[in-house]
């Protein structure tokens, strides 16, 4: 509902709704919580539950834009090898932790492979966290491309964030605000989020705007999950899962995976991730 609101005022008035909304309480101050160069941070005036807040990011930001400018920077500088720390991507991670209100203390685990790996390709897992050994465990076949969100999203669970989506913003942000290679990474995984939101020929006309570096990463990557993924395995994966994560309180259990768009727009409560 929230993408389609902003789709709509896009539309009608050629302009970002959020861009918009910043400017009006930067003007204004009066529910401002906290800024810094980054983000602003407030209180939305729409409220409705205690401390609720909303993070305004400073700087306007296009997921397909971003894929297309990035794309061959990307490629060209490539990524780091599987197995090894991409320290880039770890020092954004620990920055990016620490101005939203972390300990901005993140010890990154040597990403490994894993002898559940045959498990993690039928049941498309691409990573995990190792509860009792906080190692990261991710499939040996991942893309280069994929990498740096996976390792930025399991490493955002260090940081202690349990809930999927949160760790999912956190990870998008560090990658982000990381070198190109980390950037592609996460806007492309960014895009496959959003896309999922759109029908019909919203749909059509998003994939359309895609160049075709990021169109054929995006194929490479569907064409791995119909080469590995077995629908019930996966199926019956997942729904473990979703109970695991209930009964470690993240109430949305899997779904929580999804709401990293929500975060990415602004519009639920902050509280889960700035008061930790």
């Amino acid at each position: 509902m929230e993408q389609e609101s902003q789709l709509a005022y896009r539309d009608a008035n050629g302009l970002c709704l959020l861009c918009d909304y910043f400017r009006l309480e930067k003007n204004a101050g009066a529910r401002t919580v906290v800024e810094n160069e980054h983000f602003l941070a407030l209180v939305p005036y729409w409220a409705v539950w205690p401390f609720e807040t909303m993070i305004l990011s400073r700087r306007h930001l296009a997921s397909i834009d971003e894929l297309n400018r990035l794309y061959d920077s990307a490629h060209a500088t490539g990524w780091v090898p599987a197995g090894t720390i991409d320290t880039t991507l770890s020092d954004a991670l620990t920055r990016t932790d620490r101005e939203i209100g972390g300990t901005g203390v993140v010890v990154p685990a040597r990403p490994k492979s894993t002898l559940l790996n045959w498990y993690f390709q039928r049941a498309a897992v691409d990573g995990m966290t190792d509860p009792y050994f906080l190692e990261t465990l991710v499939s040996s076949e991942l893309l280069p491309f994929e990498r740096p969100f996976v390792l930025a999203h399991e490493w955002s669970h260090l940081t202690g964030l349990a809930d999927e989506g949160d760790a999912n913003f956190l990870g998008w942000l560090a990658c982000v605000r990381a070198a190109p290679p980390q950037q592609y990474s996460g806007w492309l995984f960014l895009y496959t989020e959003v896309s999922a939101t759109f029908r019909g020929r919203d749909r059509s006309d998003l994939v359309e705007r895609l160049g075709p570096g990021p169109r054929a990463d995006l194929t490479a990557i569907r064409d791995r999950f119909a080469r590995e993924v077995s629908p019930k395995v996966s199926a019956a994966g997942w729904r473990v899962y979703d109970q695991y994560l209930k009964a470690n309180r993240v109430q949305a259990g899997a779904a929580s995976y999804a709401e990293v768009v929500r975060l990415v727009l602004g519009t639920r409560s902050w509280s889960s991730v700035v008061s930790r």
